[in-house]
């Protein structure tokens, strides 16, 4: 019996890979090695600063005591205390570098809310020097040598070699310590626990959902709640199974995907695309008369 090998292959694995890929599609995420740098875009951007509450004559400080990281407070904020390493900071900044060629100022970076942790290894220096300085609600500004940002190496073709830096930050949250391990809520300090924190994030995801997009917006988040043997929309990854409608339960789409694979397996088989030769080689030919000479003698 010959079987088209190619054929079996698709109909065996090829067709379930590809819905387990589907299943695995809402796990693959992107991933940002360096949270203070964005590459994608190099441009021109009005300040974050906040003129009317800058801090008169304001003057530089030297941060590491060596000009690598001079700063001057715009806003002096309200924390009391700075930041050590392992801090989690919500913050908005805009980083830029001087051309060398035209003097303009050109942004490599420009983001308002992200999360940022206090030395972390993927950070430059002059970032973390600058964040351990300062206090929840101060805008400040840091100009940033060249040694303690992307040295001699650069980031081509977004940063030259060799080129000072300058940031725009501003403090815009504390959400705790996750070096310090006295504690579980220590350990994750995004997870609501208390009464009035917990009841924030509900009000505030049910806000979300109560929102009614339309047009194009509305078509996407419809797309995106579609579920398709495994592909979960941003809703039903965080409802609770008794809140999901009977036909997306687990014990009803699990059994359906295996007897998908099972009805796909078969129509591949009916329509020919396996086939089952009987054909008779020179290897059958030789058994069979060293079979037949055997049972002669036998007899």
């Amino acid at each position: 019996r010959v079987i088209n090998m190619r054929d079996l292959f698709r109909a065996i694995f090829l067709w379930p890979t590809c819905i387990l890929a589907l299943n695995a599609w809402p796990c693959i995420r992107p991933i940002t090695t360096r949270p203070v740098l964005h590459t994608s875009l190099r441009r021109k951007a009005p300040s974050i600063i906040r003129c009317s509450a800058a801090v008169e004559g304001a003057t530089s400080i030297d941060v590491l005591g060596d000009g690598g990281v001079m700063k001057r407070v715009v806003y002096p904020g309200d924390g009391k205390r700075t930041f050590e390493d392992g801090s989690v900071l919500i913050v908005r900044y805009k980083g830029s570098f001087k051309e060398k060629d035209t003097g303009e100022n050109f942004v490599f970076g420009d983001s308002n809310g992200i999360m940022v942790t206090v030395g972390s290894d993927s950070a430059i220096d002059g970032w973390n020097a600058a964040l351990r300085t300062m206090r929840t609600g101060e805008v400040a500004e840091f100009s940033v040598a060249s040694n303690y940002g992307y040295g001699s190496s650069g980031i081509k073709p977004v940063i030259p070699p060799n080129t000072p830096l300058h940031f725009e930050v501003e403090i815009q949250d504390y959400k705790g310590n996750i070096l310090l391990d006295s504690t579980f809520e220590d350990n994750s300090p995004l997870i609501p626990r208390t009464p009035a924190t917990i009841k924030a994030e509900y009000e505030r995801r049910q806000a979300e959902k109560a929102v009614k997009k339309e047009g194009i917006e509305g078509f996407i988040a419809w797309a995106k709640n579609i579920y398709v043997f495994g592909l979960f929309g941003e809703t039903i990854e965080t409802a609770r199974p008794e809140d999901l409608a009977w036909y997306l339960r687990p014990v009803i789409t699990f059994p359906a995907m295996v007897a998908i694979v099972g009805v796909t397996f078969w129509l591949v088989a009916i329509s020919g695309s396996i086939t089952l030769i009987r054909e008779v080689t020179d290897v059958d030919n030789y058994l069979l008369d060293t079979v037949t000479a055997a049972s002669d003698q036998l007899s």
